[in-house]
């Protein structure tokens, strides 16, 4: 494979495209999810919209950064490395 360097007016280049304009935020349905689990030693299953139920890793990520100590989140993997059944269980 070759890439070629030709030189162009920059008037007629595209706009840039915006990042993250498409997408929204998963932290207010993961906050409502953490709101929800109230009972101490109670292991809370995190629902999915997705077929398979489950949840991608970066979503995982989050719930992990948001549940902090007061939380003990476990997943199940359905695709490992992709894919998880989420818990969370809230501590004494």
């Amino acid at each position: 494979m070759t890439f070629t360097a030709t030189p162009i007016d920059r008037s007629v280049m595209p706009a840039p495209g915006k990042r993250g304009g498409g997408r929204q935020s998963n932290l207010p349905a993961i906050e409502a999810f953490l709101a929800s689990c109230t009972e101490p030693g109670v292991t809370y299953q995190m629902g999915s919209p997705d077929a398979d139920g489950g949840h991608p890793v970066n979503r995982i990520t989050q719930l992990r950064k948001l549940a902090g100590e007061k939380f003990k989140i476990e997943t199940s993997p359905i695709e490992s490395g992709k894919r998880y059944y989420v818990f969370a269980t809230l501590n004494a």
